[in-house]
């Protein structure tokens, strides 16, 4: 799915709505950055090549006024920053608010008996670069071991 770039242009476009709650790609937590691009050809490439991450998502909405307050799975709940001290003390960490939401790394279904994805990023979590490096040796190896590859692939950007 492409709920980044759709969250991105309807930001651009001047709509400010009260709640935003948009399901993101619990594969990738903070600090990476991904987001599945919306350009040429590129089409959603699951279960890792779709949405867009927690924090790109909170990069995304935080010069449009918006704060997370809640990460629960894979879903984020921002709101107005006009509107935060409605919801009391927040934890503002987005990493903090990622494992209070998803302390087990919920992933749904990898498509992999022998790779496990979930816990190759668990291992590294809190080591930014090496966290960036097993992302992208994930989705190689992901890339390698599908049966049919799409007529098109994603286009993506993943980084820190």
């Amino acid at each position: 799915s492409f709920d980044g770039e759709f969250l991105n242009r309807t930001l651009h476009a001047g709509y400010r709505p009260k709640l935003i709650v948009i399901e993101l790609s619990s594969w990738w937590p903070p600090p990476l950055k991904f987001i599945l691009k919306y350009e040429g050809d590129s089409i959603p490439n699951g279960p890792y090549l779709v949405g867009c991450s927690l924090q790109t998502a909170v990069e995304m909405v935080k010069p449009f006024g918006y704060t997370l307050i809640q990460y629960p799975l894979e879903d984020a709940w921002f709101v107005r920053d006009e509107d935060v001290d409605l919801f009391g003390h927040l934890e503002q960490d987005t990493i903090k608010l990622f494992l209070a939401g998803n302390p087990n790394f919920y992933v749904g279904n990898s498509g992999f008996i022998d790779y496990t994805p979930k816990e190759a990023l668990r291992d590294v979590f809190g080591d930014p670069p090496k966290m960036l490096e097993k992302a992208k040796s994930i989705i190689s190896h992901w890339r390698e071991a599908r049966l049919v590859a799409p007529k098109s692939d994603a286009v993506y950007d993943l980084g820190l």
